[in-house]
C-alpha cells in the first residue's frame, strides 16, 4: 500500500485528509502537536495509521519526528 504524512492532522483539514487518504487504502502518518486529538483520529480510521508529536515552530526537532515517523511506517510514498 501507499504511505503518506499529514502534518497538522489533528483538525480541520489535516484531519479530513487523513480519513481520505485512509479512505483510499494508504497507511497514513499523522503529526501534530494535540496527540490526543491524533489518538482519536486513530480510533475513527480502520486502516493502518501511525502517530507523532511535532510542533512545527521547533523546525529541527520537527524534522527529527518527520524522520522518526518515516522510519516508524516503513517509508514514504
Amino acid at each position: 500500500p501507499k504511505r503518506a504524512i499529514v502534518i497538522g492532522a489533528s483538525i480541520g483539514m489535516g484531519r479530513e485528509l487523513s480519513k481520505q487518504l485512509a479512505a483510499d487504502g494508504y497507511i497514513v502518518g499523522m503529526a501534530a502537536r494535540r496527540v490526543g486529538l491524533l489518538e482519536e483520529i486513530q480510533q475513527e480510521i480502520p486502516t493502518e495509521t501511525h502517530i507523532a508529536y511535532m510542533d512545527a515552530s521547533k523546525p529541527e526537532e520537527a524534522v527529527e519526528q518527520l524522520n522518526a515517523l518515516i522510519a516508524q511506517m516503513g517509508g514514504l510514498d
